[in-house]
């Protein structure tokens, strides 16, 4: 690997990073081109192997496609799993299935680089204070995107760097001297750790052991129908949308309006609310937030800083005096954290808030807070399942099936729809806040009934694919056989007469059951299957 190769794929861990603004803030960066599913393309086009590339970095996604960061909990940075498991991997000419071996403890190291982070931070958001307190926009901004960058860079950048440029030769020359039996267990091992992100998204998606039935259908147009992953897909979106016939009468209607960000008549804000801030200055407030949500997350206020940056431009224009522009500010450096996408309605809630407030409005501090609050944990609880996992990872499964096969399609069509996705509801989500003010806490949209429908909708055609994607990535055989010559009889003939692909599908209905129904850790279970995976390979099993 040359230098400029492992400085391009290392910047890409550092621009691709949950706290990252350069590339869209942590729901395009991390939820987007952080996926190892986009790192295989992308580390294959500067390394010059497109297809290996895009391979390793859908098998290693299997293994963390239901992988989501709530409350800034992160159980593996699938960041530089993704992005240093694929360099390695091509550099060394391993199987996608050994690179999954490789991605693991990789992972597991890089959440370090996350705390870190987070810890120094918390000593920052105290300076910052003081800057929000003296309405110094200019310091403001330099402890939003200035300082915590850099020293995100340095955390980041130069650790993968010096593995990527260093560790490539080194890695080479291990493998060079491997034994073929070490290679068949990290293969034996890398070809089980899949069924863990299986497992981890049926867990979420199953409203009822009922379901189970969308997903043993997925599993079987791919495992003994032949069928790609990404037909499979298609299926499933029809069935999905034939299901919604009778539940349709059942969602919340909403006005022509809505597009607008606004419901029915019975919501509107009060003849006598007047407004300042325009189009221009919301999408002004989105776009600083889209990008700095996580730009310097602490784990003393978390988004707080991100949070009082973005509605700066439009606190000045409210605000025109320093001192009260400096109070705005410090009302909100206390704590805040929410999902960024779904929990878009509050930063355009807050605004209409603060807009109202300029214009002489009985709108304290206590009211304002109390819209955050009681909206931030269950806008999060929403975004982080049903947007950030479940959406994710079904928009994930549809281009992993083409990615399987070296597409470069899969990762492509992930991250644009993605991107696209994000920025739509994004800026949708703040004006539609703004619109509806403080009545947004009686808004239908986010009712029960409507998010209770949209979840069995997404589960129907989510079970059907993670069906196909067990199929495509989790792979499980066993030598075993008796007799002699061609009168031997192999049990993976007589498992493959039953239905193709039982033995994956056996696995991944194990580890199910005892993350669902036994309350397994991941954690566990991923230690668990390692352990089996190698013992088994020793013995023969597998």
């Amino acid at each position: 690997m040359t230098i400029w190769q492992a400085a391009l794929i290392a910047l890409f861990t550092y621009a691709a990073w949950i706290s990252s603004p350069w590339l869209g803030g942590q729901a395009i960066s991390y939820q987007g081109f952080g996926k190892p599913l986009v790192a295989g393309l992308i580390v294959g086009l500067i390394m010059g192997d497109v297809k290996d590339g895009v391979i390793i970095g859908a098998t290693i996604n299997a293994l963390y496609v239901g992988a989501v960061t709530p409350g800034g909990a992160m159980s593996a940075d699938i960041n530089i799993a993704g992005y240093v498991g694929t360099a390695l991997a091509l550099a060394t000419g391993v199987t996608p299935e050994v690179a999954v071996s490789v991605a693991v403890p990789l992972g597991i190291i890089g959440t370090f680089a996350w705390q870190l982070f987070a810890t120094i931070n918390s000593f920052l958001v105290h300076k910052t204070d003081k800057y929000a307190a003296d309405a110094d926009l200019g310091k403001l901004t330099w402890m939003t995107l200035g300082l915590p960058q850099i020293i995100a860079f340095l955390i980041r950048f130069v650790p993968c760097f010096l593995v990527l440029y260093f560790g490539s030769s080194l890695a080479q020359g291990i493998v060079a001297y491997i034994p073929a039996s070490l290679i068949h267990i990290f293969t034996v091992v890398g070809g089980m750790l899949p069924a863990i992100g299986m497992a981890v998204l049926i867990k979420m998606l199953l409203p009822s052991p009922f379901f189970l039935g969308y997903l043993v259908i997925g599993y079987v147009c791919v495992a003994a129908l032949k069928l790609p992953v990404f037909t499979v897909a298609l299926i499933g979106a029809a069935i999905a949308m034939i299901s919604m016939l009778g539940i349709s009468d059942k969602m919340p209607k909403l006005t022509e309006s809505a597009a607008d960000g606004e419901l029915h008549a019975d919501s509107e804000q009060p003849s006598e609310d007047v407004r300042t801030l325009t189009d221009e200055d919301i999408k002004k407030v989105t776009r600083r937030w889209l990008f700095s949500n996580t730009s310097a997350w602490s784990y003393e206020r978390m988004q707080n800083v991100g949070f009082a940056w973005s509605l700066a431009p439009a606190l000045k224009k409210l605000y025109p005096q320093k001192d009260d522009l400096g109070t705005a500010l410090t009302r909100h450096m206390v704590f805040f954290n929410t999902e960024m996408t779904i929990g878009t309605p509050i930063v355009g809630a807050v605004l209409a808030m603060e807009d109202q407030r300029a214009h002489g409005a009985d709108v304290p501090d206590d009211m304002i807070d109390a819209i955050k609050a009681g909206l931030m944990g269950p806008l999060a609880a929403l975004g982080d399942s049903l947007y950030g996992s479940t959406l994710n990872a079904l928009l994930l499964s549809f281009c992993m099936g083409l990615a399987l096969t070296g597409n470069a399609l899969g990762p492509i069509i992930f991250i644009v729809a993605w991107t696209v996705l994000t920025i739509g509801i994004s800026f949708w989500g703040v004006k539609f806040g703004y619109k509806q003010g403080m009545n947004i806490m009686d808004s239908q949209i986010f009712s029960p009934e409507a998010i209770s429908q949209i979840t069995r909708v997404l589960s129907i055609l989510g079970l059907i694919v993670i069906g196909g994607l067990t199929a495509g990535f989790v792979t499980v055989t066993t030598p075993i056989a008796w007799g002699m010559g061609d009168a031997a009889t192999a049990l993976q003939g007589i498992l493959d007469g039953l239905m193709p692909g039982l033995l994956p599908f056996i696995v991944t209905g194990v580890i199910w059951y005892l993350h669902d129904r036994k309350n397994a850790s991941v954690t566990k279970l991923l230690l668990g299957l390692i352990v089996v995976g190698i013992v088994g390979a020793i013995i023969g099993l597998f």
